[in-house]
């Protein structure tokens, strides 16, 4: 009997370790993204690793409130230690409703229109589109191909006020508002095949800076995204682990000097009392660097006005949330929403409702 007391608490103490471990990992993966993957590229792929450590520790929580629940305190401390990063990957945000007399925003990755193949008209993602509510919608991947003079018919005969911008490497953003967009312009971030783009807004006596982002994409091949998770699982040998790591990496580098460059535009360009929103498809995920350079000045609107992990992105088994919504302090958002019933793209929808905070009386 004492043998078998002996190899239980020894059991106990090594699971116990191996939970501190992954405490640790949690850590080191959750704030991975406060480090500038422009000098240290591994960061970007230890932060894209931060769900699984997220999911091992919820599980050893479970496994210690169900045989030992004293050393439940571990997996309980390392959540804790990491509520930043853990609220920004799987927020809790329960009873606020959207109000009236605010702003609807959505921001959607259209994929050309043609995720469906469709050749006819009515096209479903037009129609999603036009028939969203949405007061200010930042289009990515906007391109039309297909009927192109009915659909840019429908968006401008639905939207008062339609600007895009197009790069030379044919990347077309577009914001459908009905607000006048009294200008817009490039943002120079060095995307070799994406782009961001600033339009103003006149919303009465005030101007809105919108700031529409695409992101660089990883350059991962259909075959290497649908091997991405057999990476982490370890399902399959048959995997160039080399070459998609070098891709995170390359990417990291780019999103964090696109990240860095969409920043420094709204600090030279944003006058006293401007309101800011910053929208798109970053492709990445929460704790990553791009996202915490972005969070840290703004709002972002899921982590502040939803509940869930909200995945935007949903081909090749890849769930994540890529598509984000950001706002400037003035504004709080309500009802952030995932447009997760109506697959028209490789992206869902994100939107928003946002009503100006009251100005304290001094």
């Amino acid at each position: 009997m004492g043998i078998v007391r002996k190899f239980k608490k020894l059991t106990l103490h090594l699971l116990a370790t191996a939970n501190i471990l992954v405490v640790v990992a949690l850590l080191v993966t959750g704030y991975a993204g406060h480090v500038s993957p422009a000098s240290h590229p591994t960061f970007e792929v230890l932060a894209l690793a931060f769900p699984i450590f997220l999911l091992l520790n919820l599980s050893y929580l479970l496994f210690w409130l169900v045989f030992h629940y004293k050393y439940a305190l571990i997996p309980i401390a390392g959540f804790l230690l990491c509520a930043s990063p853990l609220r920004h990957y799987c927020p809790i945000n329960f009873g606020k409703k959207a109000p009236t007399g605010g702003i609807k925003v959505m921001s959607f990755n259209a994929n050309d229109f043609h995720y469906f193949d469709a050749k006819e008209l009515p096209n479903p993602a037009m129609d999603y589109i036009c028939g969203s509510g949405a007061d200010i919608i930042c289009l990515q991947e906007s391109n039309i191909y297909k009927n192109r003079r009915k659909l840019t018919e429908q968006m401008e005969g639905t939207y008062r006020y339609v600007a895009y911008e197009q790069n030379k490497h044919h990347e077309r953003l577009a914001v459908l508002s009905k607000y006048p967009i009294v200008r817009h312009e490039m943002i120079p971030v060095n995307c070799k095949r994406n782009a961001c783009a600033a339009f103003y807004l006149k919303m009465g006596a005030d101007t809105l800076l919108v700031v529409n982002c695409h992101f660089q994409t990883s350059a991962l091949s259909d075959k290497e995204r649908d091997q991405f998770g057999d990476l982490v699982t370890r399902r399959s040998n048959h995997i160039n682990e080399q070459s998609i790591l070098n891709k995170l990496k390359t990417m990291g580098r780019r999103h964090a000097k696109q990240a860095n460059g969409v920043m420094a535009y709204i600090k030279k360009h944003r006058t006293k009392n401007m309101s800011v929103l910053v929208c798109g498809d970053f492709n990445d995920p929460p704790v990553t660097y791009a996202h915490h350079v972005f969070a840290k000045e703004f709002v972002d609107c899921h982590t502040a006005a939803s509940t869930g992990p909200g995945f935007t992105h949903h081909a090749n088994g890849m769930l994540v949330r890529i598509d984000h919504i950001f706002c400037s302090s003035d504004w709080e958002p309500f009802g952030c929403e995932i447009g997760s019933k109506v697959e028209i793209s490789d992206h869902y929808s994100i939107s928003c409702t946002l009503k100006k905070r009251q100005k304290s009386k001094k």
